[in-house]
Parts: C-alpha cells; sequence; structure tokens
C-alpha cells in the first residue's frame, strides 16, 4: 500500500498532468513531466 504522501503524490501528479494537457500555454514547460506533442 502507499503511503498517505505518495498517494498524494500521484493525485498531485495526475492534476498537473490534466493542466498542461488542459489549457495549452504558449510557453510550455513539460521537460520533466514527459513529451507531450
Amino acid at each position: 500500500m502507499l503511503s498517505p504522501e505518495g498517494e498524494s503524490a500521484i493525485v498531485r501528479n495526475i492534476a498537473v498532468s490534466k493542466e498542461k494537457f488542459e489549457r495549452t500555454k504558449p510557453h510550455v514547460n513539460v521537460g520533466t513531466i514527459g513529451h507531450v506533442d
């Protein structure tokens, strides 16, 4: 089982990824998140 900290970190990660996908900014900084076309 994941610790609460690990779990919230994952949830946060997903939220951030969703944000990046949903609002595409002119200046995209996704080096650490993964590849986004």
